[in-house]
């Protein structure tokens, strides 16, 4: 935005100079668009490059979910009968189905993504300080201060969440297998509206916490 305002700052910048002065370029003008040019590159380079990284990331996650309900499945149908018939089938389902996706979308994509964006964090710290090291730690430290206090503060909270989260998911689960499995006697006793009342509460409160967890 300095250059596009003032192109004579060319001639005070050393980096901006440099470059001038070893491209050999005749004006201002013409050194304006090439840097703009280069700006319109770097932007479109770095904005593949982030959508390389997400399908690269959503692919191993996706990947590795597959590979984890594959073996959950495996070890269940290695057991011997007798432990299906004192087990429920909603919960089995549940832990194929939505622990592997939970696990998955919840947890592990969130430490990648901390993980790659404390990366790219660092680099751009570390820039700071070696332009500006003291008002750049000052800073540093009383963020850093701030997210430790609510980190703390929200620890217990977010484990009363995550159990809830499961028992709800466990409620939604019951009471659609409840629903179809006993389908012949609702419909004779005319209970369709207790059963959908019933999961629509759930599935409210379960939204509701769903939001707040993910927050």
């Amino acid at each position: 935005a300095t250059l596009i305002a003032d192109p004579t700052v060319v001639e005070s910048n050393r980096w901006l100079n440099r470059a001038y002065a070893t491209l050999e370029f005749s004006d201002h003008r013409a050194f304006l668009i090439a840097v703009g040019t280069v700006l319109v590159g770097v932007v479109v380079v770095r904005n593949l490059f982030g959508m390389f990284c997400l399908w690269y990331r959503l692919r191993y996650l996706h990947w590795l979910r597959v590979r984890l309900a594959a073996r959950l499945l495996r070890g269940y149908m290695a057991r011997a009968y007798s432990f299906f018939l004192g087990a429920n089938s909603a919960h089995l389902s549940k832990n194929l189905l939505v622990d592997t996706n939970t696990l998955i979308n919840g947890y592990l994509y969130s430490w990648i993504t901390l993980v790659t964006d404390g990366v790219m964090s660092g680099a751009i710290i570390g820039f700071l300080i070696w332009q500006e090291p003291f008002v750049t730690l000052i800073a540093l430290s009383c963020f850093g201060l701030i997210g430790i206090g609510l980190a703390w503060g929200m620890k217990r909270k977010l484990q009363e969440l995550g159990r809830r989260h499961r028992a709800l998911n466990d409620s939604l689960f019951k009471t659609v297998n409840e629903s179809f499995g006993g389908i012949k006697e609702i419909k004779v006793l005319g209970r369709e509206s207790f059963f959908v009342s019933a999961f629509t509460a759930v599935a409210r409160e379960h939204a509701r916490v769903a939001i707040v967890f993910m927050l």
